[in-house]
């Protein structure tokens, strides 16, 4: 899930989300429409976020 908001956000919004603080994620109030289903795959087997 978290590969496709990024795919989203870089591809459709046109911003990009950095870990740092001092790099504020600035978009508009209305999100773009996708204009049809898009599918993206990770490139890695297990995700840090998820790792157990």
């Amino acid at each position: 899930m978290a590969v496709g908001l990024n795919y989203y956000l870089k591809y459709y919004c046109l911003i990009t989300v950095s870990w740092y603080v001092d790099q504020p994620v600035e978009m508009s109030e209305v999100l773009p429409q996708i204009p049809f289903p898009v599918e993206v795959k990770a490139r890695v087997g297990r995700h840090f976020c998820i790792s157990k």
